[in-house]
């Protein structure tokens, strides 16, 4: 549903225009897998004097997918100040800001700025943003009066001020005119905006016009219909500047481009706009380690993500309290996005794929998940050594020498350091080394113990009764 006003009285250099734009989309499933609401405001005013026009629009937008639990916001600004303070001398600025919040705050914001100055034929521009800088200067001069040179040049530099390129162009032009009296004095600009779906700039059959999107020339606004299509009032015959001013939500806006007017003809100019992509996507907690989301397996909150866009620059994102992470308005083209495993906690790992390639088409929103988990701490067994022996001879006598032997005990993990003997049962030590000998001093029953203790402190005890003859 779509709703315009336009507010102005007749004569008034003041006029303001309002508009709203409220899109539902969901699926007839029970329960819905898709269900996703788009709500644009627009409120712009204009004052226009006999040398100065002044333009402020604010643009306001909500996305919330309720299946997945997402919602952004986005707000623009945009002011343009047009003067001239001469039939030759004159200045244009604009002025944008843009930022998007998700529930968990601000995501990204941005500022730029432009100055364009004209004198004459001569003409000089400035520009700049968060991304970088353009300055550029162009001149039209007339040597003659059907023969116009055009030289040109253009620097760029990024947001880091290290230049980027510079060009310079040369064109002409060579003019003759000739006004019939029976034909018309002036031409037409009409056109199609389209939605340009295979990103070639060209209109295909299969592409479907874009309505209420708002387009510019020689300061006539005009807005295209529900197939695309538009038209602007007849124009004397020139060169003019065609710029989309707005458009609906999810589609990325042209560049200005110049139109020729030709006397009693009319001009068709297809408009490409953009179907931007977006990501959407999940971080869980793999419990089974086996890299697939199932249902008792909940989200992870907070886990930085980092999209690393087609020309280098890198944007980084915190999922939110359901593990869900969302980037829109996308460009088409190919993509890099990768969990930052410093914003998990000690002893997580990922057991999906670290970073993803990916390549989004014009309108595609593309789906990814990533596991993690805390890795299995390790079970560290502990054995105490076994302690054994054996005595020769099997049956001594009294007085007789017997020896006895340590060597068949055994340490796990380590090695067997002490061999303490004790032959009449009454805790103290008779003895030490892994084979010692004893001689009992009287016929009975004696019992015998081994104590053995191995490297890593562990002891080990055995005891046997020895059976003495007179």
């Amino acid at each position: 549903m779509q709703l315009t006003w336009d507010l102005g009285l007749e004569g008034w250099p003041f006029s303001l225009s309002l508009g709203a734009d409220l899109r539902r989309a969901q699926d007839v499933q029970t329960p819905p897998e898709l269900d996703e609401r788009s709500l644009r405001g627009e409120i712009a005013a204009r004052f226009s004097g006999k040398d100065i026009s002044l333009t402020a629009r604010a643009i306001g937008q909500e996305y919330r997918a309720f299946v997945a639990g997402l919602a952004r916001l986005s707000a623009e600004y945009q002011q343009r100040l047009d003067l001239k303070l001469t039939e030759a001398l004159g200045a244009v600025l604009e002025f944008l800001e843009r930022a998007v919040w998700d529930e968990a705050g601000l995501l990204s914001a941005g500022a730029s700025a432009k100055l364009e100055l004209f004198a004459g034929g001569f003409r000089a521009g400035f520009s700049y943003g968060k991304e970088g800088g353009t300055l550029r200067a162009s001149l039209e001069w007339k040597p003659t009066p059907i023969l116009t040179l055009k030289p040109a040049a253009e620097a760029a530099w990024d947001e880091e001020g290290k230049p980027q390129r510079f060009s310079f162009s040369f064109g002409f032009s060579y003019e003759f005119s000739w006004t019939p009296p029976f034909l018309p004095d002036k031409g037409w600009v009409s056109g199609r905006v389209f939605a340009d779906l295979d990103g070639d700039g060209e209109e295909d059959p299969r592409e479907p016009g874009v309505a209420s999107a708002v387009l510019v020339l020689n300061g006539v606004r005009v807005s295209s219909g529900k197939d695309g299509k538009f038209k602007f009032p007849p124009l004397p015959p020139g060169n003019y500047v065609l710029r989309v001013e707005g458009g609906p939500a999810g589609f990325g806006l042209p560049q200005a481009r110049e139109v020729r007017v030709r006397l009693g003809q009319e001009v068709s100019v297809p408009v490409p706009l953009t179907p931007l992509a977006s990501i959407s996507g999940f971080v869980f907690q793999d419990l089974n380690a086996n890299g697939v989301p199932d249902a008792n397996e909940p989200g992870y909150a907070r886990a930085m993500l980092r999209l690393v866009f087609p020309d280098g620059k890198e944007q980084e994102v915190l999922t939110d309290s359901a593990g869900r992470f969302f980037w829109p308005d996308l460009p088409p083209g190919a993509y890099r996005l990768e969990i930052l495993l410093e914003s998990l906690p000690p002893r997580f790992e990922v057991t999906t794929e670290k970073a993803l390639e990916l390549r989004l088409q014009a309108g595609e929103t593309k789906e990814v998940s990533f596991g993690v988990r805390e890795k299995p701490r390790p079970v560290i067994l502990i054995q105490p050594p076994l302690a054994e022996f054996t005595w020769s001879p099997r049956t001594p006598r009294a007085n007789e020498s017997v020896l006895f032997d340590g060597t068949p005990s055994q340490a796990f993990g380590a090695e067997i350091v002490s061999y303490v003997w004790d032959f009449d049962g009454d805790g103290v030590a008779d003895a030490e080394g892994q084979r010692v000998t004893w001689t009992f001093p009287s016929a009975g029953l004696f019992l015998v113990e081994l104590k053995v203790t191995d490297s890593l402190g562990l002891t080990g005890l055995v005891q046997y009764l020895v059976e003495v003859q007179p």
